[in-house]
């Protein structure tokens, strides 16, 4: 027997092709989803937008009045810094002011940690002179007739 020469269309219902309205529903519901997450998405955007914004507010209505009371202040500021070892064998750099209410700032010097070092292989060193002597060859030339 055969399959190939027979008209399948009877035997397959009609519940098997998806209607118009079906598809028209699928797509409607499909572009609604999307719409859905496209503006749960622009939501946080305008969220994390607003955020930023009153923080950066906050941060310079802070750092305009910390500015106004230091310009009030009137004083040189020296950053702290943790030191290892004593401070006995470093050099100390004073400020002094011709004011007597101000008193006088001192800190320890520090070296630049941005400066490389330069290597011991160039440094200024004296030249150690381990040159061999030469000595000069005494040959002899005998002459022979």
């Amino acid at each position: 027997m055969c399959v190939a020469n027979q008209d399948l269309s009877g035997i397959r219902p009609d519940s098997f092709t998806p209607s118009r309205s079906l598809l028209e529903w699928r797509r409607r519901v499909k572009s609604e989803y999307m719409r859905l997450r496209q503006l749960k998405r622009l939501k946080k955007v305008d969220k994390v937008k607003s955020l930023f914004m009153s923080n950066r507010q906050k941060i310079e209505l802070q750092t305009n009045l910390l500015n106004t009371e230091w310009s009030k202040l009137r004083i040189q500021a020296i950053p702290v810094s943790t030191f290892s070892g004593s401070l006995a064998n470093k050099k100390m750099c004073a400020v002094e002011f011709g004011f007597p209410e101000f008193n006088s700032q001192a800190i320890p010097m520090k070296p630049l940690s941005t400066v490389a070092g330069i290597p011991f292989m160039y440094s200024w060193s004296p030249l150690q002179h381990n040159f061999m002597k030469v000595q000069p060859l005494r040959t002899i030339i005998t002459v022979c007739s």
